[in-house]
């Protein structure tokens, strides 16, 4: 008939299959009300149950005080020893746009009374003529 590892297969083989008409079984009662079977389609019975406590345990979990203090600290941190925003800011405070753009409003505001102040306080808000670029980045 067979050996010692035909019969081993064989068995394994009626194990799984009946696991899986017993799961399929137990997913159908869930959901499905079954004539005669007790606790059968207990989800659609309890769903709008169901749905508020699960809406009540990810609320409770993720959107807890401490644990979003704790993460956005975590975050934070890993954000500060990063050099990625301080190599954006270079990146973008090179670009010619740029310059031309902060000149353009430098001019705008020394004709305002906030330009006209800095300037008597020695500031100026006019581009010297030997300069080619201005080093925004030390300010």
């Amino acid at each position: 008939m067979g050996g010692l590892g035909t019969k081993i297969v064989r068995a394994a083989g009626l194990f799984g299959f009946s696991g899986g008409v017993t799961n399929w079984l137990a997913i159908k009662m869930l959901f499905d009300h079954v004539p005669g079977l007790v606790g059968s389609g207990v989800v659609t019975r309890q769903f709008k149950v169901i749905r508020q406590t699960v809406m009540e345990t990810v609320l409770d979990t993720f959107f807890d005080a401490d644990y979003l203090g704790s993460y956005v600290v975590d975050k934070a941190a890993a954000f500060a020893n990063s050099s990625f925003l301080s190599d954006k800011i270079q990146l973008i405070l090179q670009d010619p746009a740029v310059e031309v753009a902060v000149e353009k409003e430098l001019a705008a505001m020394g004709m305002r009374p906030e330009g006209m102040m800095l300037m008597t306080m020695g500031m100026s808000t006019v581009r010297s003529h030997g300069a080619h670029t201005r080093d925004y980045t030390s300010l």
